[in-house]
């Protein structure tokens, strides 16, 4: 009797740490990520995702459902191609006082930009996940050849 009890307890134990490692192996580095980003960039994300800062601020990544996320990932990669234009920039204060020409773009060359850089957000995000995807599937079946 007292074995069979072990043994059930043995296997819960061995039960309750394969769902764990199954729940790390599926939190992704984003997830941890955004998890880690403090209330003014999460708002920043979720803006940029057209979700509300107020209604989602306290959500943690893996609350969202597969379209919010997918949002979420646009709004990041935008605000990395905006990173990307100031990356090499000084910063200071003068450089945002001083006045410029350069506002005397048309609207209709900024659309075909703005058109242009979706086209490029939309296959970047889909070589991303196709990427993320395949990352997963290899750790998923390191994994299995492991616990085997």
């Amino acid at each position: 009797m007292k074995n069979q009890l072990m043994e059930v307890k043995k296997s819960s134990a061995a039960q309750i740490a394969i769902a764990q490692m199954r729940e790390r192996l599926g939190s992704s580095s984003v997830a941890r990520r955004y998890n880690q980003l403090n209330r003014q960039q999460k708002s920043m994300a979720l803006f940029g995702a057209r979700l509300k800062p107020a209604a989602f601020i306290s959500y943690s990544f893996e609350h969202f459902d597969c379209d919010q996320r997918e949002a979420i990932r646009g709004a990041i990669l935008a605000m990395f191609g905006v990173s990307k234009s100031f990356n090499s920039l000084a910063m200071t204060r003068d450089q945002f006082k001083q006045d410029s020409g350069a506002n005397d773009v048309d609207n209709e060359d900024n659309e075909s930009v703005d058109d242009s850089l979706d086209a490029i957000t939309k296959v970047t995000a889909s070589l991303t996940e196709q990427f993320e995807t395949a990352a997963l599937q290899a750790k998923a079946a390191e994994a299995a050849k492991k616990v085997q």
